[in-house]
Formats: C-alpha cells, sequence, structure tokens
C-alpha cells in the first residue's frame, strides 16, 4: 500500500484535527454563527485563511432531519497522521540500538557510583543531571506502543535537552566539572539510561554545538570517548521530513517578500534557524534579503544614528523593489527590531509582517506599535515568540 493512501496527508490531519470536517453549522455555539450575525456587524470584516484559498471552509453535507438512532458503543477509528509511521518510530530506538551493537557497551549494567569522595558541587551537578535523565526514562516507558510515539519522544527529549541546559547553565559550562561530568557517565551509566544521556547531547549540538563539542573532546583519546564520538549523530526529528515534502503553495501575484535587518553590520550570514525559515519562505514567493552595512568614513557613535541609517537604508530597497517590479506586490518581514522597522514603511506597501516583537528590553515598544498600526492602510501579521498571530 502507497503511503499516500495509508497516510493522511498533512493538510487533511489538520482540517480532520480543527473538526472542520464535521457539520460544525448544526452545532448551536456562538463561534459558530455568522461574522455579520452581531449588531455591530457593520464595524467587522470576516476573517482570512492564510494559505488555504482552495479548501472550503465549511463542508457541503446534506442535512438529515430524521431522527437516528445514536450508536454509543462502536469506537471510531483513531485518527493516522502522517508523522506516525514506521521510519519515524524507528528514530527514537536508533541511538540505543547503535550502542547495543557496540561491544563496549553491550555488557554495560548500571553500578552504585558512590559519591562521598567527590566535592559537593560534583555530587550536586551529578544528582541534577542524574534526576533529568530518568524522567526522560520514565516517560520514554510511558510513551512506548502508544499513538503518536515519535512526536511524544521527541517533545520528552527536547524538555530534557532544555532542562539539561539550564543545569550546565548554573555552573558556567565549566568544562572541568563537565568533562569529569561526561566521563563519570559514561563509565558507569547502563546502555538504556546512556542512549537518553547522548539524544539529549544531540539535541543541545544543534543549539551550542561548540561547548557541546568540547564536551565531547574532554574524553577524547579514550576507547569509551572514541566509540561515543562516532556513534553521535545529528539529532533525529520526525516532521521535517514530512513538512518538506509538503511544500507550500505559491502566493498570488508573483509577491516580493523583503527581509528588514535587526541589527547594524548584519551582512548574509544567518543562523540555521532563520536559514531555514528562508529556505521555506523561498517556497511562497522571491524572498530579498536586505543586507545593512556601514558606509565607509561614517562612524555611527549612538544608537539613534544607526537606527536612521537601517531605516534609511530600508526606505531605499523599498523604493528601489517598487521601481523595478511596480506590479508586483511586496512584503515587508523582519524579527525583532527588523519587526519595528518595518512598520515604518508600509503605508505604500500591499501587506506587512512583524515576528517577535522584543518586547522584553523596550517596555514601551507597544504603545508606540499600536499607534504606528493605527494609521496603517494595509493589512498586517504580528507574531510573538510563542507562536500566535493574527491579521490587523
Amino acid at each position: 500500500m502507497a503511503f499516500e493512501s495509508k497516510y493522511l496527508s498533512v493538510e487533511q490531519y489538520l482540517r480532520r484535527l480543527s473538526g472542520l470536517d464535521k457539520e460544525v453549522l448544526l452545532v448551536d455555539h456562538n463561534y459558530v454563527k455568522a461574522w455579520n450575525a452581531h449588531p455591530d456587524s457593520h464595524r467587522t470584516k470576516p476573517a482570512h485563511l492564510l494559505f488555504m484559498k482552495g479548501l472550503q471552509r465549511y463542508p457541503l453535507s446534506d442535512v438529515n432531519v430524521i431522527d437516528e438512532d445514536v450508536d454509543v458503543e462502536s469506537v471510531d477509528e483513531p485518527i493516522t497522521n502522517p508523522f506516525d509511521n514506521p521510519k519515524s518510530k524507528v528514530l527514537p530506538s536508533e541511538c540505543e540500538r547503535n550502542l547495543r551493537n557496540t561491544q563496549l557497551f553491550r555488557e554495560t549494567e548500571q553500578e552504585d557510583f558512590d559519591l562521598s569522595k567527590f566535592s559537593s558541587s560534583q555530587r550536586k551537578l551529578y544528582q541534577q543531571v542524574m534526576n533529568v535523565l530518568y524522567d526522560d526514562k520514565l516517560a520514554k516507558l510511558c510513551h512506548s506502543g502508544s499513538l503518536n510515539e515519535p512526536l511524544k519522544r521527541r517533545t520528552s527529549l527536547d524538555k530534557a535537552a532544555r532542562q539539561m541546559r539550564q543545569i550546565f547553565g548554573l555552573v558556567f559550562w565549566n568544562m572541568d566539572l563537565l568533562s569529569w561530568l561526561h566521563k563519570t557517565l559514561l563509565n558507569n551509566l547502563e546502555v538504556s539510561t546512556l542512549s537518553i544521556y547522548i539524544d539529549v547531547l544531540q539535541t543541545l549540538k544543534a543549539k551550542v554545538p561548540t561547548l557541546v563539542d568540547r564536551v565531547l573532546q574532554s574524553c577524547a583519546g579514550t576507547t569509551v570517548g572514541d566509540a561515543v564520538i562516532q556513534i553521535f549523530k545529528k539529532s533525529w526529528d520526525p516532521v521535517s521530513p514530512i513538512l518538506n515534502q509538503n511544500k507550500p503553495k505559491k502566493l498570488p501575484g508573483n509577491a516580493i517578500i523583503l527581509i528588514c535587518p535587526s541589527r547594524p553590520n548584519q551582512g548574509t550570514q544567518h543562523s540555521p534557524r532563520l536559514r531555514y525559515w528562508l529556505h521555506n519562505l523561498g517556497c511562497l514567493c522571491k524572498v530579498l534579503n536586505l543586507a545593512s552595512h556601514q558606509e565607509e568614513g561614517k562612524d555611527f557613535s549612538t544608537f539613534e544614528e544607526s537606527l536612521e541609517h537601517l531605516m534609511a537604508s530600508i526606505r531605499n530597497k523599498v523604493i528601489e523593489t517598487k521601481n523595478h517590479y511596480p506590479n508586483r506586490p511586496l512584503i515587508l518581514l523582519g524579527w525583532t527590531l527588523g519587526a519595528l522597522l518595518a512598520c515604518h514603511d508600509l503605508n505604500d506597501l500591499s501587506s506587512g509582517q512583524q515576528s517577535a516583537y522584543p518586547f522584553r528590553w523596550w517596555p514601551k515598544c507597544i504603545h508606540v506599535l499600536h499607534r504606528r498600526h493605527r494609521g496603517l492602510f494595509g493589512p498586517v501579521m504580528r507574531a510573538n515568540r510563542a507562536g500566535g498571530g493574527g491579521w490587523g
């Protein structure tokens, strides 16, 4: 059986979860009423569906008014999502399987480790790390054989990696302590717990690769340390392969997205997460990256002067792009400070989008932003760090 026929597509799976495949119009609730049902409907506008032009909002089904017996005994089959496929189920146990296939770790068992001869800081660090590993091991046993096991396993690993990073940060990534901890765990942990520790390090390497490499190299040259370095691989993700196969559709009108810089002299070097965003945005339309470089002979001594230079660069790029592509919609997009800079050039554009406002370090920013948005004529999409968003 083909993969497409056995598993739902991502679009169909999200529709099933959102309840759009049910007869939502038959549910007596205020949320399903028409957008103009309120007496003050002249002040409201209908909601827009992003990138879902070809999908009908409500299914067209015949209303059956005949009373029928309700079946309360049979159980509906669970929704089979595209992320719960056989290939994804193998990924969570890959590290443990590689350890068991290695002769060095095949007969390793958990030993009683005496911490009395070590310092208080070493004992505290060891206990904190072991608590994280045992919690993740318990979550792994709870999720074994359950529905959506790869997604639940990935979520628990990310949580353990976040806690481990906080613990390492409390000791300021002291390599003396971390090298002792790394060597101790490799020599005393059983295979099931050691595989969790290696999975956590693989997850942390995507966040702080230099620091994790220093931890791994602290035991380089030993038999156990070299074996772990050979087993060490890139962190697995059950969602990315499926999402890469489902490319978003092109935006109408052959639009152009202009990326606003978030700092002076940003150039074209971006973080892996931002490069991933730019790659996916390139599937929607053409993406232009505005590289802000400081002019020769000019020294911006204050933040205001540097900010004015960034705003002038964005303004000139907008004018240049509109003159070169007069009939194509132009979208401004930015992160943190770039999101604020994008607000100043939206009146002459088709739309704008800002993501992750820096409200944490500028409390008055939200008031300035609201005043600015009240004077805009084009649609604006705002998104915070938690992933929420909305049209204004």
